[in-house]
């Protein structure tokens, strides 16, 4: 029926927004850069209502999931742009599973580390997950580094407007690729 075919598109499709995401990750300082260079600071004002529309409605989705179940909506809603960066973190590793997938290449999947913490008491840091050697986790580190000096530039020219969003890309791919690295040596 039209109405499965349609939703199976929806679904499916989901999974492209990695690779534009990875593509955004590595052109933003670019383009903020390119901005600052030829004095066009204003045009930074043009692409916060962007920037706003692509993340204001994510923000109000989750917070607002969290107020129909019942949680406490307004502590978890802060919560939301951490989680937000976590997905920007783990979208290097996505992209190269949905190229996989769009190319034929066959990789065996790999689980996502699940620590079964289930109350306070339990311990994560005695379930450390190994995972498989890879390049991965040091790319991820590299785009780190990246956005880290976008970051230092940004505040030495006093163009804060973008701050909020680097830090996000920033944040995301530091912590996913430090918590792969460390817990590969532990």
């Amino acid at each position: 029926p039209r109405d499965v075919k349609t939703e199976a598109i929806f679904h499916l499709t989901g999974n492209l927004s990695y690779p534009l995401m990875v593509l955004l990750a590595i052109l933003m300082p670019i383009s903020i850069m390119i901005r600052i260079q030829h004095n066009w600071h204003y045009t930074l004002v043009a692409d916060i209502p962007f920037l706003v529309g692509g993340t204001l409605p994510l923000l109000l989705f989750y917070t607002w999931s969290q107020k129909e179940i019942g949680a406490p909506w307004i502590r978890r809603g802060l919560l939301v742009p951490f989680a937000l960066s976590l997905g920007v973190g783990i979208s290097l590793n996505n992209c190269k599973a949905v190229l996989e997938a769009l190319i034929g290449h066959k990789s065996e999947f790999t689980r996502t580390p699940k620590y079964n913490v289930t109350s306070k008491k339990s311990n994560w840091k005695a379930k450390l997950y190994k995972g498989h050697k890879t390049w991965l986790p040091y790319l991820e580190l590299l785009l780190g580094i990246y956005f880290s000096v976008a970051v230092v530039i940004v505040l030495q020219m006093g163009i804060f407007s973008t701050l909020p969003f680097l830090l996000m890309f920033q944040g995301g791919f530091l912590y996913v690729s430090l918590s792969s690295i460390l817990q590969r040596r532990a």
